[in-house]
């Protein structure tokens, strides 16, 4: 925080302020509403889902419309949640796994993951393709003969993400906890 706080204050900023990501990400997306008080408008509380590459950070932010501007404040934050892009990757790569011919070695499914990863980004941006195409190359002196490639589509990139991490519940449903982890190259699944 101090070497960050120093860079502002050498970059020229003035007075810097340091905020928390979540709540930093939420000014963010508030300043770029055309209208402000409109976005925000009967809304008393908003939650901010920070899925980073390996854990999953949620923040609960009270609203408070002011004259001089909206005042947001921190309420709660989640328990930090090992469960993150890379976890969704491994998910992602796993299901192509299956269509590839099955069980991959781990040298080869690890090459997998990383297009994986490509793919699920360019799919979940807005605008983006239906498809995306994701390819293994083969090895030793077959290194293009025994290469394998499917395809991923958006819709079902959005259903193993969205219904796979992040389920739809009743707002009343018991929380479930468990006490045993899926790991997978040292990556706890929650």
């Amino acid at each position: 925080r101090a070497r960050t706080r120093e860079a502002a204050l050498s970059a020229g900023s003035g007075r810097a302020r340091l905020r928390e990501e979540p709540q930093a990400a939420f000014y963010d997306w508030l300043s770029g509403q055309q209208d402000l008080r409109g976005a925000a408008e009967g809304v008393k509380l908003a939650i901010v889902v920070d899925v980073g590459g390996g854990t999953t950070d949620l923040t609960f932010i009270r609203i408070e419309l002011r004259e001089s501007g909206p005042r947001l404040t921190r309420i709660a934050v989640g328990d930090h949640l090992m469960l993150g892009g890379d976890n969704m990757d491994l998910a992602l790569a796993h299901a192509l796994e299956q269509r590839l011919g099955g069980r991959l070695g781990p040298g080869r499914f690890h090459q997998l993951v990383a297009p994986c990863r490509r793919a699920k980004a360019l799919l979940l941006d807005p605008g983006a393709p239906e498809r995306a195409h994701v390819s293994v190359l083969g090895t030793g002196s077959k290194l293009v003969g025994s290469a394998l490639s499917a395809e991923l589509v958006r819709a079902e990139v959005e259903e193993k993400i969205g219904e796979g991490f992040f389920p739809r519940v009743p707002i009343d449903a018991e929380i479930q906890r468990r006490s045993a982890a899926f790991v997978e190259f040292g990556l706890p699944y929650v």
